[in-house]
């Protein structure tokens, strides 16, 4: 680790692409049971990248993902603080 900065780039990044997986799977599946447990994660990874690309901007840093959408990142952070 570099700096904290790099550390919330990289959690950001991670999140990226979980979430990006998250949702690739989940359209996959047609059982219920599976499709709760990525709906489920896919709701805490939402918060997670939220936490990091608050902190990430606080610290003077910016994130774009590489994996998601712009608009699935951004549907990702209706009703959090980011866009106040």
């Amino acid at each position: 680790q570099k700096s904290d900065r790099d550390a919330y780039e990289v959690g950001a990044m991670v999140e990226d692409i979980n979430m990006f997986n998250l949702i690739k799977y989940g359209k996959k599946t047609d059982k219920a049971d599976l499709k709760f447990a990525y709906s489920t994660v896919l709701t805490q990874s939402k918060t997670h990248m939220g936490d990091l690309v608050i902190t990430l901007k606080e610290e003077g840093g910016t994130f774009k993902p590489t994996h998601l959408s712009q608009k699935q990142f951004e549907e990702a952070f209706l009703n959090n603080r980011i866009y106040e």
